[in-house]
């Protein structure tokens, strides 16, 4: 039978005595317990022991000494002692250990009985067979088959698997067993391959001892893998406790992971300012931001080292007096799927396109996944807006806003010069009328933001010696108009009050607006020549015509005499 002893296996040997209360003691055994001690799996105990029995019987003293069940070895033996004869027999016995089922130490028992008889006296004495069955047993990475290991290694570096065999047995209580140590874990850890690299070894592990082989893999690629199986083969020491040869694989798996950058920009549009003027009361309309995207679109974090997986990097200044920047500087450093923006103000001088370059200069995370550093160009772009000012004359408002939607403009130039505006020759005293059609006739795009393109008529004057002889409505202006669409014009009545004298009659009619500069700002100027012609009454004409005829026809008379 087998009993519990710190998980061992037990073996005893019993003896029982029955004496026939009428008469005396047959035999005596010198003893009635046998302790082999430990004694490793699939070996026997080194020293067989002896049951020695006594005859103390008055007559002939028949009987025999027991057989020993397995683990036990002893064989049954029979005896017949007389008076004259012979006096004491022996028998002996021995511990084998046992095949397989220990998960440590084991203590075993059984029991063996010596039968005598005198006559009819009989006496049975048991005697106890007691021993413990030990072995080495395996581990590889905590498992007694078929462990496996998975890795990340980030590209670039070098990472390490370790396969570590144990003895978690107890064969070391046998004690060595001859030169060879047997008790021992004894067995051969595997190579790897070209991608897993390792040269594995022997081992020779006491109880309790481990010995470790390190596995390397170096990834150059991103999404790599590689595999290797390592066979660990054991002499001895197997799981099922029988210390049999045994073999136990591990599986190394190893992934390549690295960060990988992605960068993109956003064009901006903003209203171009020639003369510093931002603009008033509606914010800053002539800056806006482009903003550049870097996002860490890798996996180096599984790695697990920390900082140098990450996505690592900066952003250049630009190389254009329009764009500054960026917004924030310095350096960043990017986990798995996270991002970061930093802005570039762009602030026009001119209306149209403005490029330049930036370059993302990243140490680590190249796009080609091969985790190396890596200078990226990128291109700001920013386009420069605004509105665009025109104006079209007629002789009616309608014929006015007919030329303006057939682009006959009279537009003057911006801040110097002028487009002249004539009324002709005019009877004294008399009002004329002239219409001036005015729009933004801009195209450029404003992304939703019409202050962008909005033209302002902040106000206008009329100057010059006759200036008091025109006019225009007094609420022209504070006007704003958005970019023409047919309808988003204004027609301006210009009306010319001759007065009494005859001759020539001048002024300046300028318009300022916010072309150039910031919405709302003081920016170009636009100005018109307006003239007009007093002549004298019909009479007075025709008089002086009845006069230059004398003269005329009196040369003429003097000429053909």
């Amino acid at each position: 039978m087998k009993s519990s002893l710190a998980s061992a296996t037990s073996i005893a040997a019993l003896l029982a005595f029955q004496a026939n209360p009428a008469h005396a003691t047959l035999f005596t055994l010198n003893t009635t317990t046998l302790n082999f001690g430990d004694i490793l799996v699939g070996h026997s105990a080194a020293t067989t022991q002896t049951v020695t029995l006594t005859d103390t019987a008055s007559g002939t003293l028949t009987g025999n000494f027991g057989k020993a069940t397995a683990p036990f070895s002893g064989n049954q033996k029979n005896f017949a002692l007389t008076t004259s004869g012979q006096k004491a027999t022996s028998n002996g016995y021995n511990f084998t250990g046992i095949g397989a089922g220990i998960t440590g130490s084991e203590t075993w028992t059984t029991t063996v009985a010596v039968f005598g008889k005198d006559g009819a006296t009989t006496q049975t004495t048991n005697v106890t067979l007691t021993g413990i069955a030990v072995a080495p047993i395996e581990t590889v990475n905590g498992k007694n088959n078929n462990a496996s290991i998975s890795e990340f290694v980030l590209v670039g570096t070098t990472g390490t698997a370790t396969v570590t065999a144990q003895n978690v047995g107890h064969g070391n209580l046998a004690g060595p067993d001859s030169s060879s140590l047997q008790s021992n874990l004894h067995g051969t850890v595997g190579a790897g391959n070209s991608a897993i690299v390792g040269s594995g070894g022997t081992v020779n592990l006491k109880d309790g001892q481990s010995q470790s082989f390190n596995y390397t893999y170096s990834p150059t690629l991103r999404g790599s893998t590689a595999s290797a199986v390592i066979t660990t083969t054991f002499t001895n020491g197997s799981p099922l406790g029988s210390n049999d040869a045994f073999l136990n694989t591990t599986t190394i798996s190893a992934t390549a992971v690295a960060p990988v950058n992605s960068v993109s920009t956003t064009g901006t549009l903003a209203r171009f300012n020639t003369k510093g003027a931002p603009g008033i009361g509606i914010g800053n309309t002539t800056s806006n931001t482009t903003t550049v995207t870097v996002t860490n679109t890798g996996d180096g974090n599984k790695s697990g080292l920390g900082a140098v997986s990450n996505l690592n990097g900066s952003l250049s200044g630009p190389g254009s007096s329009v764009f500054a920047g960026p917004s924030p500087s310095g350096p960043f450093s990017l986990t798995d799927g996270s991002s970061t923006t930093a802005d570039y103000v762009y602030s026009p001088i001119a209306r149209g396109t403005d490029t330049t370059g930036v370059t993302a200069s990243f140490t680590n995370g190249s796009s080609d996944g091969k985790n190396t550093a890596q200078n990226v160009a990128l291109t700001l772009t920013g386009q420069g807006v605004g509105p665009t000012y025109n104006s079209s004359l007629g002789t009616t408002a309608a014929n006015a806003h007919s030329n303006m939607l057939a682009a006959k403009y009279n537009t003057p130039p911006p801040n110097t010069g002028s487009s002249a505006i004539k009324f002709g020759q005019v009877g004294a005293n008399t009002f004329h009328t002239l219409y001036l059609d005015i729009a933004n006739t801009s195209t450029d795009p404003n992304g939703g933001n019409s202050l962008l393109t909005d033209l302002s008529l902040e106000h206008f004057t009329i100057t010059g010696p006759q200036a008091a002889n025109y006019s225009i409505p007094a609420g022209t202006t504070p006007t704003v108009l958005h970019e023409f669409d047919g309808t988003d014009d204004i027609q301006v009545p210009i009306t010319f009050h001759s007065g009494s004298a005859k001759g020539l009659y001048l002024a300046s009619l300028t318009f300022i607006t916010d072309e150039s500069v910031g919405f709302g700002a003081i920016g170009d100027t636009f100005t018109y020549a307006l003239s007009g012609s007093v002549v004298p009454e019909p009479a007075s004409l025709l008089l002086l015509s009845m006069g230059l005829g004398g003269i005329f026809y009196i040369r003429k008379r003097r000429s053909q005499a």
